[in-house]
């Protein structure tokens, strides 16, 4: 038996007799294991995993690394997130793409920690990892479908418009709702794309440069034909009509 099949019996033997921290630490004697095809030397590395139960008591945190981090060092950080939760989050899916018959799912709270010095194991390879090891340990399965849909496209309309409302200082994002209108600060388009998605069960996309933060006031809105209407005249931004390939996801 190698050190892989060895390493994934002790795991399922801490999950099985109820252990409550699962780790694997990587360093020397198991490296190889986790190499690139680069052909450079590539010097010590130290990889850290662990999956626990959550306490009642803790603090909700989702800590990932999307879009230009996706292939930098692991630093993955959850605490106290359902398991669905870090699915949706892992795999990058609203609830609009996901359906589920394992409810109980969403009331299991756990924490996941994975933390590499290199670049040799990436994120975009770590979350696969992950996705296998909560199947195994949650002994369930997920179903990935691709499948075309309607969608909104959110474009810049009018640059000088939008960067008139551009937050130059750093900091997290938020959507306020007051009694008739929305007050979003320092959103990037995707995440306002994603804002809009929400609130009007449409699927809407951005594929504009993300590196920008805006602090915008909406009127509420109801419709896709109301949004359009208000960010094309206050923002300079569009809501174009397109079709789109869509990654849905089944939990069984």
């Amino acid at each position: 038996m190698d050190w892989q099949l060895i390493n994934l019996a002790s795991v399922l033997n801490e999950v099985l007799s109820g252990a409550e921290n699962i780790t694997t630490k990587i360093d020397y004697s198991n490296e190889k294991y986790y190499s690139s095809a680069s052909s450079k030397p590539l010097g010590e590395m130290l990889y850290t995993y662990q999956i626990s139960k959550s306490s009642p008591n803790d603090e909700y945190v989702a800590k990932t690394q999307k879009g230009t981090f996706a292939d930098s060092a692991i630093n993955i950080f959850y605490r106290s997130a359902s398991i669905t939760e870090v699915i949706q989050d892992l795999l990058n899916v609203s609830d609009m793409q996901l359906t589920s018959t394992r409810t109980d799912l969403d009331s299991i709270s756990i924490n996941i920690t994975a933390k590499s010095t290199t670049a040799r194991i990436s994120y975009n390879e770590e979350k696969e990892n992950i996705l296998s090891d909560l199947q195994k340990i949650y002994n369930f399965t997920i179903k990935k479908t691709y499948k075309t849909v309607d969608a909104y496209l959110l474009k810049i309309k009018n640059q000088e418009i939008l960067f008139a409302y551009a937050e130059q200082i750093p900091g997290g994002g938020m959507v306020e709702s007051t009694a008739n209108s929305y007050k979003i600060t320092r959103l990037s388009l995707s995440q306002l794309a994603g804002f809009f998605q929400n609130k009007l069960k449409t699927f809407i996309f951005c594929e504009e440069n993300d590196a920008d933060k805006f602090n915008l006031e909406l009127k509420k809105f109801k419709t896709v034909e109301e949004l359009d209407h208000l960010i094309v005249e206050y923002y300079g931004l569009k809501l174009i009509p397109t079709k789109t390939q869509i990654l849905t996801i089944e939990l069984n």
